[in-house]
């Protein structure tokens, strides 16, 4: 038996309501929640999926590519490898392209 996460509940929360529910109204109905309550919770639980999916990105590393040439000698967060495609494709390069690494 895995430990209570209070974060990972609400983010599963906010998921589910993201996911399956149109309104706040009918997720608080569903979980016999007042309506401010249902979105004090999906609230929090956004919160905190918003935020490890940002920390996920920056754990994350990307290369450009151009043509079949990597355009970089080293690996760049994502906004980072977006800015360098840009200005490739700015300069007229047309077969520019962002790719993950596994690090």
């Amino acid at each position: 038996m895995q430990p209570f996460n209070m974060g990972e509940e609400l983010e599963q929360l906010y998921l589910e309501w993201f996911n399956n529910y149109l309104t706040i109204e009918k997720f608080a109905e569903h979980y016999c929640l007042s309506d401010k309550d249902a979105l004090n919770l999906v609230t929090m639980g956004k919160r905190i999926h918003l935020k490890r999916k940002r920390e996920e990105e920056e754990r994350k590393r990307f290369t450009v590519w151009v043509g079949g040439v990597e355009a970089l000698t080293y690996y760049v967060d994502l906004e980072s490898a977006r800015e360098v495609a840009q200005t490739l494709k700015d300069a007229g390069y047309d077969d520019v392209s962002i790719e993950e690494v596994e690090v």
